[in-house]
């Protein structure tokens, strides 16, 4: 096996999920009651420790449903997974787990069926919460187990950041799911992790005699010197199935995103809530610029309906410009530290430079709970372990070398990497293009589970007794090194984007999401005919006037007034 360095940058991972499920039933073994005496924990639950959840001699066993990772997983079996056998024989609990295929699809068939898993494992939207959990009660509140006792690392998590709890109440005062954090106190953390979105190869602009631009201009003409170099160069690596870089096209265009990957997120612009694909002032010239590098190959031919894995070929390769994802996702180890952060831009529709953050570093309700949940306080205590920081990173990497029995064979271990700076994963760069691709196919069932999100080298040695992280870049860390570039080139110019997380009432949901899943199908479909050409750019007019026949205006004017009134409340 050959070793790759590298430091995962994704969202932890999380843990011991919410899933729950006892040891099989056997000679001295009970089945565990259902139900907990009345204010109480089940006696059947560990609260010294997590290993075993659920005590030796009672078996607790639920169903889950499980979407597997789009991007980067090469399996959909569950016995492939490293975490699953964990959370079975570590933590005393039998899972039954049942892939699905389409997220959105399977959910709204389970739940209109009342064919109800114990978990559901593939996360919800706010808009669910508010029918399937306050509506129709399908989804059960986990605010009364979220408790010291039961709880305690979430419960200190809510406690010590008040502030990471808010995405995850809805409007009846309930939180519904367990949420993935990002812990604020990790060294720079929250001023990178959720700012690095691109990265230029500094390699490839040291060669030309070229900086990073700061002009959109300028970054078109980086592409074409990029594509001077080889035919199978691909000057702008992005894709619209997967990430891809339109960040940097929306910093020049002054809109504030919140979903950059793609064109149908609500943003703000001028300090009014907008859509990219319905603002007439700042579309037409998205458009035009991305047909512009779709026609001189600045992106490949294959945008629209490149798969990922093919596009991180090409990146993995070293043939990627401008890389829409931190180079320790895309890359190979040899080549993390040839890319630097990209800056803003500008342009004529806007001279100010600036970069979007996050206005919260929580993902809430990545797991929930059904009403058919058997053993709610075994699949709470279960999911707690993956709050504290220390001990969640076991989750995101397995176990290190030096305590391999709970790799259970299935995965090779990590340790500490050059100098004790990263961690250092061991597998087979010939089977798997990256450590994203080994994580997803061996290691664990999700990207962003629930869980404590930290810096993983920092922790790691805090959790093994090693030296204690510096307290200044450490540039011989890859993960550093671009943490630093990103800090240099983008974080200055922060600013916060539309609320992450909206709680509509019922009725207006509804109304939204018939409204917006015209509009946005509509939208994306005729980006990729504008951009290839198979409709005219004069034509858009007409697009637009499509737009408010389907009822983008009213659409539009739910967000608006929202916003105004986020804005006059702080």
């Amino acid at each position: 096996m050959k070793k790759i360095t590298l430091v995962l940058t994704v969202l932890l991972i999380t843990t011991a999920v919410v899933f729950a499920g006892g040891a099989q039933g056997g000679a001295g073994t009970t089945n565990a009651p259902a139900a907990a005496a009345q204010g109480g924990i089940p006696s059947y639950i560990n609260l010294d420790g997590y290993f075993p959840v659920v005590k030796q001699g009672t078996n607790v066993s639920m169903t889950v449903s499980w979407l597997p990772d789009q991007t980067f997983a090469k399996t959909s079996n569950p016995d492939d997974l490293w975490y699953f056998t964990f959370v079975k024989k570590a933590m005393n609990i039998d899972l039954k787990v049942t892939p699905r295929a389409d997220g959105a699809e399977a959910k709204n068939l389970m739940f209109a069926s009342g064919d109800l898993p114990d978990i559901w494992m593939a996360g919800i939207t706010p808009d669910d919460v508010v029918n399937f959990g306050i509506g129709e009660k399908l989804i059960i509140p986990v605010t009364s187990y979220i408790n010291p006792t039961l709880m305690p690392n979430l419960s200190k998590v809510y406690s010590d950041d008040p502030d990471l709890k808010s995405p995850s109440v809805a409007p009846d005062g309930n939180m519904y799911g367990f949420s993935n954090f990002r812990a604020k106190d990790w060294l720079h953390g929250p001023i990178t992790g959720g700012l690095a979105r691109a990265f230029f190869n500094q390699k490839w602009l040291d060669q030309l005699g070229l900086k990073v631009p700061e002009t959109l201009d300028d970054y078109l003409n980086v592409l074409r010197k990029f594509k001077t170099l080889g035919s199978d160069v691909l000057p702008d690596a992005g894709i619209f199935t997967a990430q891809n870089n339109f960040c940097e096209l929306y910093s020049a265009l002054g809109f504030h995103w919140t979903g950059y990957n793609g064109i149908t997120a609500v943003g703000t612009r001028n300090g009014k809530a907008t859509f990219v694909y319905g603002d007439k002032e700042i579309y037409p010239k998205f458009v035009q610029t991305m047909k512009t590098m779709y026609d001189e190959g600045l992106i490949t031919r294959d945008f629209f309906t490149m798969t990922n894995s093919a596009r991180v070929a090409i990146t993995m390769a070293g043939k990627g410009g401008v890389i829409p994802a931190p180079p320790v996702t895309m890359t190979s180890a040899a080549q993390y530290f040839d890319y630097v952060s990209v800056k803003p831009l500008t342009s004529e529709l806007n001279s100010k430079q600036f970069w979007v953050a996050p206005s919260n570093y929580a993902a809430p309700n990545v797991i929930v709970l059904t009403s058919k949940c058997k053993y709610p306080e075994a699949a709470c205590r279960m999911l707690d372990y993956d709050y504290n920081v220390d001990t969640g990173l076991t989750v995101q990497f397995g176990f290190p070398d030096i305590k391999p029995d709970l790799n259970y064979g299935m995965i090779p271990g990590w340790s500490i990497g050059i100098n004790d700076n990263f961690v250092d994963m061991h597998f087979d760069p010939a089977q798997y293009e990256s450590e994203n691709y080994f994580a997803m196919t061996r290691i664990r069932p999700l990207n962003n589970m629930p869980g404590m999100v930290g810096n993983n080298a920092a922790t790691a040695k805090k959790a093994y007794g090693l030296n204690p992280p510096k307290e200044d870049w450490d540039i011989t860390n890859a993960d550093s090194f671009s943490r630093k570039t990103t800090y240099e080139n983008v974080s200055i110019y922060s600013v916060t984007e539309f609320p992450f997380t909206v709680y509509w009432d019922q009725q207006t949901s509804k109304r939204l999401s018939d409204l917006g899943s015209v509009l946005n199908d509509y939208a994306s479909t005729q980006f990729a005919q504008f951009v290839t050409g198979a409709r005219p750019l004069s034509d858009m007019n007409n697009y637009f006037a499509d737009l408010d026949k389907m009822g983008y205006q009213e659409y539009l004017k739910y967000f608006v007034d929202y916003y105004e009134n986020v804005k006059a409340s702080n």
